[in-house]
């Protein structure tokens, strides 16, 4: 059945038909009854009309309306061909927006679906309630990663897995990482790379005073911490080919504070001293990263966030991209947004008013056209590579049919704008908190293949 049932993520798909739609518009039809569209043409200033509109590599993508029947398979770790549509797949037309020729965008371009081994070596704990660093890793789910689930990632179709690693739990009074922690990191993170699977680790639950902090208050001591943590982890993965990618921070932001989330006024003091923080420690990041021996530190692509992530602050003025001075490479600068949207379907916790389990296209459309839209025209039109690494919806009292097609518009949509995205996966699958699971790994199995299916396929075509 363990087999079964990771087949099933490529096999099976939603119960949904295909509608009319014309060329720039991708329809995802979920039901007879139900349409969901989404349109890649847009309204935008003269300037940026030509960039908007003009679209290439039209696909249409035709499925059988016949749900399949699940078969008993025999075990395998032969890849799947992933130019080999399954059946049943939610229908969707994707046109691709035009971008320059840009070995960044290739680069992005083929790291197609990804999937966050999230709630393992990002779990922490301000009191370092163990003994041994390795007892982390099972903190806030209780199962220790095996090659088995990396094997079943790659077989189910994804090609990219982002290894979140928080690291202040596991330094000492200098900043130096525990070998043990740090070996456990690296070994996980080959498993993947053996498999020829793209990896982005990164410093993630760090965001604190006494570690890392966007204030000019900590501004000093941050830079220590980030710039001593990423010299060693650069050192330790140098070696490691491009397909490791370094993502410099996760959400930095202000914890705690009123802005955490949200900054209401960007040019209040506390908001610009934050937003120049980011960039400091961006810039800083890069730096140590490039001047780090190891065979590619000075080519391998580098990620970098805005304020906590949000694509809203590396679209307004204050955000600075790194410069890359000591690359031995051409736009190995890449950047990172978390897209938790529509929030209310997504992300919002049951009691805020308005969140709903129904997947509302009408709303969903016009909030991602404009997002994908924006960072398009900014960024991935000048040929600088967007990854979409945090994503998701999660799971309200057993609404799969939406979410999956929730996977099939987000995912179709941010590839016909040219960016990859990795579905947040948290392990966790019932009670009352965020539950993004959609691999279940204590028994090997994928028990949402619509969704999954959504996820690979669109992922990756």
């Amino acid at each position: 059945m363990r087999k079964q049932k990771r087949i099933l993520a490529l096999a099976l798909a939603a119960t949904l038909l295909l509608a009319g739609c014309t060329k720039g518009e991708a329809s995802v039809t979920p039901s007879s009854t139900e349409t969901v569209s989404v349109s890649t043409e847009t309204s935008v200033s003269k300037e940026e009309t030509s960039a908007s509109t003009e679209t290439s590599e039209s696909t249409e993508v035709s499925a059988s309306t016949e749900t399949s029947a699940s078969t008993e398979t025999s075990a395998s770790t032969v890849e799947k061909d992933l130019t080999v549509r399954p059946d049943n797949l939610v229908n969707v037309l994707v046109s691709k927006h035009k971008a320059p020729e840009s070995e960044a965008l290739k680069f992005t371009e083929s790291m197609g679906a990804g999937y966050n081994l999230g709630n393992t070596f990002d779990a922490n704990d301000s009191k370092n309630v163990f003994s041994d660093d390795l007892q982390f890793e099972t903190y806030w789910q209780n199962v220790k990663t095996t090659k088995q689930h990396i094997l079943d990632l790659k077989e189910a179709g994804f090609k990219t897995i982002r290894i979140p690693v928080s690291w202040h739990n596991h330094v000492d009074a200098d900043y130096n990482i525990n070998e043990k922690w740090m070996d456990r990191v690296y070994e996980v993170v080959n498993w993947a790379l053996e498999e020829d699977m793209y990896v982005i680790i990164n410093i993630h639950h760090d965001n604190l005073k006494k570690y890392m902090y966007p204030s000019y208050e900590c501004l000093d001591n941050s830079k220590k911490y980030v710039s001593k943590v990423w010299e060693q982890i650069a050192t330790k993965f140098g070696d490691c080919d491009e397909k490791l990618v370094f993502e410099s921070l996760n959400e930095p932001r202000l914890v705690g504070t009123d802005i955490e989330w949200n900054i209401p006024d960007l040019n209040s003091k506390q908001a610009q001293e934050a937003l120049d923080c980011v960039n400091q420690l961006n810039q800083l990041i890069v730096d140590t990263i490039r001047q780090t021996p190891g065979a590619y530190n000075k080519t391998r692509y580098i990620t970098v966030p805005g304020y906590c992530a949000s694509p809203d602050y590396i679209l307004c003025d204050a955000f600075k991209m790194p410069t890359d001075d000591y690359a031995e490479a051409e736009n190995r600068i890449l950047l990172t947004v978390h897209a938790y949207r529509p929030y209310l379907f997504a992300l919002a916790e049951p009691n805020v008013s308005g969140a709903t389990a129904t997947f509302n296209q009408s709303d969903a459309t016009s909030e991602l056209n404009s997002l994908f839209m924006n960072l398009f025209v900014k960024y991935i039109k000048n040929g600088t590579g967007i990854i979409i690494d945090e994503f998701g919806a999660r799971d309200r009292n057993g609404n799969t049919e939406d979410r999956a097609k929730y996977a099939a518009t987000f995912t179709a949509y941010a590839r016909s704008y040219l960016m990859p995205v990795c579905w947040w996966d948290n392990n966790n699958f019932s009670g009352s908190g965020e539950i993004f699971g959609i691999y279940k790994r204590a028994d090997n199995s994928f028990p949402y293949p619509d969704i999954v299916s959504q996820l690979v396929w669109y992922g990756n075509n």
